[in-house]
């Protein structure tokens, strides 16, 4: 897995809250004091998708994003979710479209034109992924992770 895939999903992962199972299972725990019941809650396609990603198995993940998106065509972590998907599937045109869409919908967002950088450049469309790569960095100077030195 590349160095910036490994580090985005650590800066994702940072940034996203706890799931909602997780918190039951603790309310619902042996160690307190009442009947023992099991909870399981149904996750959303986003969080699913987000789960699928963290486990590697990445046409899962894109299917689910695929739902997201098209459960709610306005959310753009739905959308930079697929692009990812499909970055890490080697399919860069469509990674480009769908954090173009993110962008679209999220303008403010740096981390979805960091990663439109990165589609771009594994396209070999040097110049347009520079310029994106700097406008990533004027909006979040932290993102250099998103890059390998050498880029």
């Amino acid at each position: 897995m590349p160095s910036f895939v490994a580090s985005f999903l650590k800066y994702i992962l940072r940034r996203l809250p706890p799931p909602q199972e997780q918190v039951l299972r603790e309310l619902t725990s042996n160690d307190r004091k009442g009947p023992s019941f099991s909870v399981s809650i149904a996750t959303s396609p986003l969080e699913e998708g987000r789960r699928h990603f963290e486990q590697g198995n990445w046409m899962e993940a894109l299917a689910m994003f695929h739902l997201a998106t098209q459960k709610n065509s306005q959310d753009h972590w739905a959308w930079h979710g697929k692009g990812d998907a499909f970055q890490l599937l080697g399919d860069y045109e469509n990674a480009q479209a769908a954090y173009e869409k993110a962008i679209e919908l999220s303008s403010s967002t740096a981390l979805h034109y960091g990663a439109l950088s990165n589609a771009l450049k594994e396209q070999r469309l040097l110049d347009e992924a520079d310029a994106v790569w700097k406008k990533a960095l004027e909006m979040d100077p932290s993102l250099t992770w998103m890059r390998s030195k050498s880029s």
